[in-house]
């Protein structure tokens, strides 16, 4: 910017951003406080190219160029600070900057649960109410709720604090002081003082030091790569070494801090974006979509509960139990701290964020407590929601609107129904909350950027995220499928196809909905929904609605005079449906694979590849993480050949991530060592499975309902799934009465099978060197060092070819002497059989490292590193279980799985 800001160099750019700062009429603290001194410094000159701007005038502000740091850029490091403003809004409490955080994870130890206990109960006798004690009334009762509640949550905290103490929150800098060695931080402080007295000398001695900064520079960045190296591997070991639970649950967190979040803000800060997330979230809740003068309330539905002593312990209480129904629960039971997570679209519209309700543990209990009793003394629900359900899941309500369409194909002389998917505006924050003082007095604030806005009550809503708040919202939404039915809908109906069909026109999961009718009908059941939604007060959201019409020449259709629009089909609960209400395979399968390619190469940059976690970890990820997203749907879809094998493709893909190899590398072998099985088998399982389960399914359910029918149509989707393989070996022996158990042998046979008709195939040599056992094999389990191991499974892989007749002095009669004894490594080392003859392998293990070795030289033609503990890891443990049982017998030692 020239003289403005005391810069030396000046060009157009400068004169552009200087005229925009004059007109917005803005204050530049470089040209105020920091006059002349450049922020950026290379060979073709110095400059001022980092500015500090603000609108307002500022109270005691500096700024500091650091100019004595050698950092990796032209730019230098700048801290401007300043005087915050003294002012706190009215009604607003500070939120704290540091949660209370305990080590609990000490109670496992039984001395300090003993310990926790008896601290617990000594504070917890300072705060018991007396035995005897005089009836309050009712104002009296609320107070002493409320100081009974503060009183608990005080002796939970001291109780806490004395036992455990508190931990630190601030992992960051932890991990950060864990990293940086002494070495490291030596080198560094050489590093800035040669930098430093570069600066300051001239003459010989500033190349001297400088190429003594240069040379210390190189040594601290070959330190940090190594240090690197170092922790990756120490993580790799821990999570190998830790339980697999714990080790999932870590890197679940991993990919969830990976992700970005977008975070609602606006350009004033984030105390104004959480008054106007608040604001928005108080005009939603508000009453203005309730009907005045017939307000509807799920209470009456619920007057029959009544609350179980053997829930509450209140005989020790100064009043009675219809003093504790008498609608009043704490205060801080009451308020909802809301946080924003952002759904899709724009992240700065408030609409597009579903807002979660985080309320007091000990609200969750109480609610808990209630929902036994609630849900058996509560209205039953339609048969047409399938949501928030015990025992029904998505793919079941798939499996009813396929099933109902072809109801509707057949009864209307082979014309297929026109679909409605529709959605409901807010669907939580339209309830009216009447469930006696947990709902009615509730006060909702919201959190956002450690900002916290002003209370409000809502008009109408369930909290996202209370217990009750599923069950609460299926009784408020539930008169809507017999509100759209032509005639009550009754047990008997379902004897006759031709009769149920026109009364099953809609189907419910949560606030997802679909109308079944005709193009002349369609537009009936739209205005009978928006009548309903005026009604109740609730509002459809048009925009996230969607027609699905078989008909070449589409009719249009209208909600709130806002017209439908008609797609060819739709993802209905994560399953692509087209016209007809048939699932549309081709959009199912690429819509798995891009979900689980996307999932793999986000693992991929974590710890799921060859060079990151050991095989057996990384497959276990690829199988509970990427192979379900491949899955979804496949249990009630059939697939021809070609289908088949673009899925086969994508998990051969996945697989070659995990052990290496190229692509057209046979995975055979892989997926035998992790026992996994390929795709074909999985989708005869998958789909086997979900037909037992769908048969063993309470009277009430709507698949149960249309079963006697649908199993006697030879082109049903039920007659379709019940070709697969596996179902077909179980059909035979009433899978209706058939125990888990025996469906769980029937599957192993099943696998058991497949893998003996994968050996009698045209290429299944190196597989049929392997062990037949279908369980995961001990060289992924066993304790070796990564280059054992990795020679040990690129030998099952046919990776390393040699002829090892004569170095293991091994008859000729075995075709493969080295397979022969890698078959023999004992999966566990607990049984009897295995501990006589667990010496051998003392002697056997590390000559199979050394051969490993060996033959890794001759086929890569690298030298090995000379090593005096081959087989070491393994041979350590062999040894342990030796001295335990020799010192305690009766020991039993079970080998785990990392």
């Amino acid at each position: 910017m020239g003289k403005y800001s005391g810069d030396t160099r000046v060009n157009h750019k400068g004169r552009i951003i200087h005229s925009w700062i004059q007109s917005n009429g803005l204050i530049n603290w470089n040209q105020r406080i920091a006059y002349v001194i450049p922020t950026s410094y290379s060979y073709s000159g110095h400059s001022i190219v980092d500015y500090f701007l603000s609108s307002i005038d500022l109270a005691s502000p500096t700024l500091t160029v650091r100019d004595d740091l050698s950092l990796e850029s032209t730019h230098k490091l700048l801290t401007f600070s300043f005087q915050m403003p003294s002012f706190t809004p009215n009604n607003i409490d500070p939120v704290s900057d540091s949660r209370k955080i305990w080590n609990i994870k000490k109670l496992r130890k039984e001395k300090m649960r003993e310990t926790y206990q008896q601290v617990f109960k000594e504070h917890l006798n300072l705060i018991l109410p007396p035995l005897s004690s005089l009836p309050l009334q009712k104002i009296e009762a609320q107070r002493y709720i409320e100081r009974i509640n503060t009183s608990l949550l005080d002796a939970l905290y001291k109780s806490l604090d004395t036992v455990f103490g508190t931990q630190e929150t601030n992992s960051v800098t932890l991990r950060s002081k864990e990293f940086w060695t002494t070495e490291m931080m030596e080198t560094f402080e050489m590093k800035e003082l040669y930098y430093r007295k570069w600066r300051k000398t001239n003459g010989l001695n500033c190349l001297k030091y400088w190429l003594l900064h240069q040379e210390t520079k190189a040594k601290l960045r070959k330190l940090i790569f190594q240090r690197r190296k170092e922790t990756w591997q120490l993580f790799c070991d821990k999570m190998k070494k830790g339980e697999y639970t714990k080790a999932i649950t870590k890197f679940s967190r991993i990919r969830k801090n990976r992700l970005l979040r977008p975070v609602f803000s606006t350009i004033d800060g984030p105390q104004k974006a959480a008054d106007l997330m608040a604001d928005h979230l108080k005009q939603t809740l508000s009453d203005t979509n309730c009907p005045r003068s017939e307000h509807i309330s799920i209470l009456p539905c619920l007057s029959t509960y009544q609350s179980s002593q053997e829930c509450f312990a209140l005989t020790n209480c100064p009043f009675n139990l219809d003093e504790i129904k008498s609608l009043y629960t704490p205060q801080l039971w009451r308020i909802s701290q809301i946080v924003p997570i952002h759904k899709k679209g724009d992240p700065s519209d408030p609409s597009n964020y579903r807002p979660i309700s985080l309320t007091s543990v000990f609200r969750k209990i109480l609610e808990k407590c209630i929902q036994p009793e609630l849900l058996s003394t509560g209205p039953t629900l339609d048969v047409a929601q399938g949501g928030f359900r015990e025992s029904r899941g998505s793919l079941d309500q798939v499996l009813c609107l396929t099933e109902l369409c072809q109801l509707y194909y057949r009864k209307h002389l082979y014309y297929n129904s026109v679909l409605g998917f529709l959605d409901i505006k807010s669907a939580y924050d339209t309830v009216d909350p009447l469930f006696y003082n947990l709902f009615e007095e509730v006060s909702i604030e919201v959190i956002l950027s450690n900002h916290k806005s002003s209370r409000f009550p809502p008009k109408t809503s369930i909290l996202q995220g209370s217990v009750l708040s599923p069950y609460l919202y299926s009784v408020y939404i539930n008169s809507l499928p017999n509100f759209l039915r032509p005639a009550p809908l009754i047990d008997t109906d379902f004897n006759d196809p031709l009769i149920v069909t026109p009364k099953l026109n809609c189907l419910l999961y949560a606030d997802d909905v679909v109308l079944i009718a005709d193009a002349d009908s369609m537009q009936s059941l739209l205005s009978k929904c928006e009548e309903h939604s005026l009604s109740l007060g609730y509002r459809w959201n048009p925009k996230k609605h969607v027609i699905v019409d078989p008909s070449p020449t589409r009719q249009k259709y209208y909600l709130y005079n806002s017209e439908l629009p008609n797609t060819d089909y739709f993802p209905y609960l994560g399953v692509p449906i087209k016209p007809g209400g048939i699932v549309d395979n081709s959009a199912l399968l690429q819509q798995n694979i891009n979900k689980a390619l996307g999932t793999i190469r986000q693992l991929i940059t974590l710890v799921v590849h060859k060079n990151g976690l050991n095989y057996l970890l990384s497959a276990r990820f690829y199988a509970q993480i990427v192979r379900p997203k491949l899955e979804y749907g496949l249990a009630i879809t059939t697939f021809n050949l070609r289908e088949v094998q673009s899925l086969e493709n994508r998990q051969n893909h996945c697989i070659h991530q995990i052990f290496g190899g190229r692509s057209f590398t046979s995975t055979k072998v892989m997926l035998h060592l992790a026992n996994l099985p390929n795709l074909k088998v999985r989708i005869s399982i998958l789909q086997a499975q979900f037909l037992f389960r769908a048969s063993s399914l309470s009277d009430d359910a709507l698949v149960t309902k249309l079963l006697p029918y649908i199993k006697s149509q030879r082109i049903s989707k039920w007659s379709q799934l019940s070709k697969s393989p596996l179902w077909t070996s179980i059909s035979n022996e009433h899978p209706e009465t058939m125990s888990h158990n025996n469906f769980i042998r029937k599957r192993r046979q099943f696998l058991i099978d497949n893998h003996r008709s994968k050996l009698q195939a045209k290429y299944a040599k190196l597989l049929s060197h392997c062990r037949n056992d279908l369980i995961v094999d001990p060289i992924l389990r066993i304790p070796m060092t990564r280059n054992e191991r990795s020679c040990c499974v690129r030998w099952r892989l046919g990776w390393l070819p040699l002829d090892m007749h004569n170095c293991l002095q091994m008859p000729k009669s075995i075709d493969d002497p080295f397979s022969y004894l890698l078959n023999l490594l004992p999966p566990t080392l607990s049984t009897r059989k295995v501990r006589q003859s667990i010496d051998t392998w003392l002697i056997r293990w590390p000559s199979i490292c050394a051969i490993l070795l060996e033959m890794d030289y001759l086929a890569h033609s690298k030298f090995p590193e000379a090593s005096n503990h081959l087989g070491e890891p393994f041979v350590e443990r062999v040894r342990y279980i030796q001295r335990k049982f020799s010192d305690s017998s009766g020991f039993s030692f079970i080998f785990t799985a990392i």
